[in-house]
């Protein structure tokens, strides 16, 4: 017979363990000079809402955007998605960033001049969107779950995923 304490026991550890994923994301883990890179790394001048503003219209075929967006207090896993998705552009598409064929913004979504694009992709709080434009259309791609399955606990998958994707978009 099942005891009723240790049942209500199991689910308190439950919830405990459920609330402290979800406000651990929004806790100040990383150290101030990772909220100034993160925030100041890859901005474009001026933050536009139009996803094709941030295309180069010189280029011939398609380009890929990605957008990476945060809230003022990361979490292990929301720096890790960045730091992931940095490796994945240096290590495999450095020519394309020289190129502009391939650019990367990060955007504190807490920010007031960031809203007009936090707000056209939707982004409350860590998000990653890879983002193909070509002929003057674009193309939304949400990577944010793969972003939090893979950049902590397996980061080779998670840049596995991005090579991957990019390199379909940029076709």
């Amino acid at each position: 017979m099942l005891n009723m304490n240790r049942i209500n026991k199991l689910g308190i550890a439950i919830a405990f363990v459920f609330i402290g994923g979800f406000i651990s994301c929004n806790s100040p883990e990383n150290t101030e000079s990772d909220k100034i890179n993160a925030v100041t790394v890859a901005q474009t001048p001026t933050v536009s809402g139009d996803i094709l503003s941030y295309a180069d219209p010189n280029l011939e075929g398609p380009s890929v955007l990605i957008f990476n967006f945060h809230s003022t207090n990361r979490c292990i896993s929301c720096n890790a998605i960045e730091a992931n998705t940095r490796k994945t552009l240096e290590t495999y598409f450095s020519k394309e960033m020289q190129e502009g064929r391939i650019k990367m913004m990060v955007y504190n979504v807490d920010d007031e001049v960031n809203a007009s694009i936090a707000q056209t992709f939707e982004a409350t709080g860590t998000a990653l969107f890879i983002v193909r434009v070509n002929d003057g259309k674009d193309s939304i791609m949400d990577v944010t779950g793969d972003g939090f399955k893979y950049a902590k606990h397996n980061p080779e998958k998670l840049i596995e995923i991005l090579k991957s994707k990019i390199e379909e978009q940029l076709q």
